[in-house]
């Protein structure tokens, strides 16, 4: 990353010189700000280096008092060790992140108005102190027992010590499950911020109908899918970027935080505007005859308590799709209820 890195400092400092003084300043700052973003991403490597050692040498210690319990004595040492190296590496990762919103901040400028932002000074470089996430480490590594690091790694039969460590954590009498479960902090790690709302809206509208466009023969026998899992949710839960909806659904989905049901909704009225979206008119256009298959989607249980634990719901209407009220006024008996579906 160095050589590459100086490399295109090289390259940039001879398009400065070519371009001209105006644009010098800028060039210059380019330069530095990317020294230091690589500095931030190389000593956050070697303090992660040193929190893996740290836990290693946890590890060791266990192992060789025949799997007893370490004592506080012997973790001080290694906890400390750790709790320094993660707080290394997480001042130098707010700083890397902090260098890149200034580089954006400053070709932004530039754009708007190139002179000015060329005699402006810059300075996103910042270190931050994290207490609370550095507790979290230094208490997450002093919880260590014997075989639970040497089980990241890999082996069998450090992940059957951690295993069985589990299950004996399971049989102490102190033991209570907790309403948070330890998945959740890595899952909001692999959220974008799309995906966020699309997780709250549905933990607040319930289901939602889903369309597939298949290819309309005797009996569907031989039937071909044109088009699946056709939905507005992306749309009703305001995203940003609608259009990666599917891509969003199917990050969810692996997270077992939101389900794909055969299932359809109860008030199929619901379908009819999934039914006219651009992308089921040209699926049903391709083919002579097409058929709509009704599907729906909806937050597991698992997923329900993520959003209870990480969301705040509280005032969130989904748009006033959180309550099913859409004024219908009855002739007579009306159409028959729905057929009740179990999700």
């Amino acid at each position: 990353m160095r050589d590459s890195v100086d490399g295109a400092m090289h390259d940039l400092g001879a398009l400065a010189d070519a371009v001209g003084d105006q644009v010098r300043p800028v060039a210059s700052f380019a330069v530095e700000t990317a020294d230091s973003i690589v500095s931030a991403v190389e000593s956050a490597r070697s303090a992660g280096a040193s929190i893996w050692k740290a836990l290693n040498v946890l590890s060791d210690r266990a192992r060789s008092d025949d799997h007893a319990e370490p004592s506080a004595e012997d973790v001080a040492p290694a906890v400390d060790l750790a709790a320094g190296a993660a707080s290394d590496a997480i001042s130098s990762a707010e700083s890397a992140r902090s260098a890149g919103n200034g580089i954006w901040k400053m070709l932004n400028d530039v754009r708007r108005d190139p002179l000015s932002a060329a005699g402006g000074v810059l300075d996103p470089l910042r270190r931050v102190s994290e207490p609370a996430v550095v507790k979290n480490v230094v208490t997450t590594v002093g919880g260590l027992s014997t075989g639970l690091t040497a089980g990241i790694l890999g082996s069998d039969e450090d992940l059957r010590a951690v295993g069985n460590k589990l299950i004996a954590l399971s049989q102490k009498p102190h033991y209570e499950a907790g309403g948070r479960h330890p998945a959740f902090s890595h899952i909001l790690h692999q959220l974008n911020p799309d995906e966020a709302r699309m997780l709250r809206f549905l933990a607040k509208a319930g289901v939602q109908p889903a369309i597939d466009i298949r290819t309309k023969t005797l009996f569907q026998i031989g039937s071909e899918r044109l088009a699946g899992g056709i939905n507005m949710i992306a749309e009703m839960a305001s995203c940003r970027w609608p259009e990666h909806n599917q891509q969003y659904l199917s990050n969810l989905n692996r997270l077992g935080l939101v389900v794909f049901s055969k299932e359809p909704v109860d008030d199929f009225r619901r379908y009819a505007l999934l039914e006219v979206q651009p992308r089921a008119m040209e699926a049903i256009e391709t083919v002579k005859s097409a058929i709509t298959i009704y599907r729906s989607i909806y937050l597991s249980g698992f997923g329900k308590q993520f959003c209870d634990v990480c969301f705040d719901l509280t005032g969130y209407t989904a748009g006033g799709w959180d309550k099913d009220e859409r004024g219908d006024k009855m002739i007579g008996s009306g159409p028959p209820a729905p057929r009740k579906h179990s999700h």
